[in-house]
């Protein structure tokens, strides 16, 4: 599915509000199977030294993204690197997003 410039905005938003290694874009809009109850699914890679844990880093990016419109609601998922790259290994959602995920930044 192609790259839309609301789903290229939200990614320029989220690296402005956290340093982070990787971003993808996963779920239905990925994947090529959205429906008319879709949302956009971010899933962001976090720097292993980024000081503050994930929770703190998805509340972050969700008050930068509070007054942004889009059409769509906007979930955000983060993690650290080392995590990441761990959980990827391992049946998870990692590992279907560095699969099947579309890297959007890194």
């Amino acid at each position: 599915m192609p790259i839309n410039e609301e789903i290229l905005k939200i990614k320029d938003i989220i690296l402005n509000s956290v340093d982070c290694e990787r971003i993808y874009l996963f779920g239905s809009y990925a994947y090529g199977t959205p429906t008319a109850d879709s949302d956009y699914d971010f899933y962001v890679v976090l720097k292993d030294d980024f000081p503050e844990k994930p929770i703190i880093a998805m509340e972050m990016i969700n008050r930068s993204l509070m007054n942004f419109n889009t059409r769509m609601p906007i979930d955000v998922l983060a993690n650290y690197k080392n995590r990441f790259e761990y959980r990827s290994s391992q049946p998870t959602i990692e590992r279907k997003i560095n699969k099947e995920g579309i890297l959007l930044y890194g």
